[in-house]
């Protein structure tokens, strides 16, 4: 993996990371197919929670991608001296990335807890994606 530039803020590890830098980094992980990885956004709740559940912070910080969600936390990181240039929401990076999965016919796996939400993002992820094939699991 390549050498990614960090910075921490509140006890989390970013990387510091834009929008095509990070999908970059996605499709260097499918060429590679050596383990699964993990991405991670977190919003400032989320950042707050790991604060509070350090087996959360964990997590985070093993992340092989780690990016700020919100603009909140992305302008905390600028008050603080952090030249962060965007935000990378999970939202973003996966509308982002999707034509890059079309084009390339990359499987993409969506997670959900409830049925009707996995089915209606379905939906919406194939309209115009025509090459992916898409999974889906619910718990």
């Amino acid at each position: 993996m390549k050498n990614i530039e960090s910075f921490n803020l509140f006890g989390l590890n970013f990387h510091l990371l834009n929008m095509s830098q990070a999908i970059e980094l996605l499709e260097d992980f499918i060429k590679e197919k050596t383990k699964p990885r993990m991405v991670f956004t977190p919003t400032a709740e989320l950042i707050v929670r790991a604060n509070e559940d350090k087996n959360l912070m964990e997590i985070y910080n093993r992340a092989d991608i780690l990016t700020i969600d919100s603009y909140v936390v992305y302008y905390a990181s600028r008050l603080l001296g952090v030249k962060v240039s965007e935000p990378v929401s999970a939202a973003r990076l996966m509308l982002n990335f999707l034509p890059v999965a079309d084009k390339k016919n990359y499987s993409i796996f969506l997670l959900g807890a409830k049925d009707e939400i996995v089915k209606k993002t379905a939906e919406f992820t194939i309209s115009g994606n025509k090459n992916c094939w898409l999974a889906s699991r619910v718990f």
